[in-house]
């Protein structure tokens, strides 16, 4: 495979987990704005789920992590040197947090994650999964899984070659 190609591939698969950065980490300031944004009329009640305990907040810092990683990945490849980080691992961590995301998305679905608390302080998820911001989180964890994994067959393919 040409490295011109390579780098190309590479690239790809940082912009794809950028995007999905960019689109959970929107989420995640939405919700903060939601519970921190005037503490005056925030029950303490409002603060026990909303945020950092969310999933949203996982998946997102799990996709900035993801990020960086990938970029490490691409700079490594594009300077024709051995990449700390294996595209392998990266494959797998991409391939159990897209598990992860679509299980989140299943129990949000069926109504499980949803739920409010003693003061009715809505905390996560809703019942229609195309109204959910998981489930394009997990769409976009599968994209970039499947795309790592293009990669890895890529390049085992052609070291075989």
């Amino acid at each position: 495979m040409s490295s011109r190609l390579s780098s190309l591939f590479f690239l790809i698969q940082s912009t794809i987990l950028l995007g999905g950065s960019l689109y959970v980490w929107s989420f995640v300031y939405r919700d903060f704005l939601n519970y921190f944004g005037t503490m005056d009329d925030i029950s303490l009640w409002c603060l026990q789920g909303g945020t950092i305990l969310s999933a949203c907040f996982a998946g997102a810092s799990m996709f900035l992590l993801l990020f960086v990683v990938s970029l490490v990945i691409y700079q490594s490849k594009k300077m024709g040197r051995f990449a700390q980080i294996s595209q392998e691992f990266l494959t797998i961590v991409l391939g159990v947090s897209g598990l992860l995301a679509w299980g989140v998305t299943g129990l949000h679905t069926i109504g499980v994650v949803a739920w409010t608390n003693a003061t009715s302080c809505f905390i996560e998820g809703t019942h229609v999964p195309t109204e959910d911001p998981c489930f394009y989180s997990a769409t976009l964890f599968s994209l970039a899984f499947f795309w790592a994994l293009f990669i890895v067959l890529r390049e085992h393919a052609a070291d075989v070659s």
